[in-house]
């Protein structure tokens, strides 16, 4: 029951990961595709025109580039936030991996007797068990006949 939890809330975790992952390349892309746009107005702006050129560029071109690199802040921002969720994502799946691979030990452990243990060693356990605690001795009964296939 607890593993089920566990399995579920792992496929969760790896499809927002997924999706987490998708929305840091388009702001990747968006932040690259940005900055060179920077680039290139600032080139523009900086280029020495001949004399007979009438162009004023200067004011158009601040106003643009100041604009810009306030649309970039925004990206990298939102960069910053997106990389710590995803760390987050990856933090918390780690860990349910790691409860899933716990569950697995302590049930395989429980379920499978030492080595040279018989049956009916095993059936002498579960005896001992019966006058103390009779729902223990039930529980141990029923995963052994699982087990067992009887």
């Amino acid at each position: 029951m607890v593993q089920d939890f566990l399995k579920k809330y792992q496929q969760e975790l790896m499809l927002q990961t997924a999706d987490k992952e998708k929305v840091m390349e388009k702001i990747l892309t968006h932040r690259q595709e940005t900055e060179k746009f920077l680039q290139l107005i600032e080139s523009e702006n900086e280029e020495v025109f001949t004399d007979f050129t009438p162009r004023n560029v200067t004011a158009k071109g601040d106003a643009k580039i100041a604009e810009v690199k306030e649309e970039l802040e925004g990206i990298l921002a939102e960069q910053d936030l997106t990389e710590k969720e995803l760390s987050f994502l990856r933090d918390r799946l780690s860990e349910v991996n790691a409860a899933i691979d716990e569950c697995d030990d302590i049930k395989t452990s429980h379920n499978d007797p030492p080595k040279g243990v018989t049956l009916r060693e095993e059936l002498k356990n579960v005896l001992s068990y019966l006058p103390a605690d009779p729902l223990r001795a039930k529980i141990e009964l029923e995963q052994l006949l699982q087990k067992e296939d009887i």
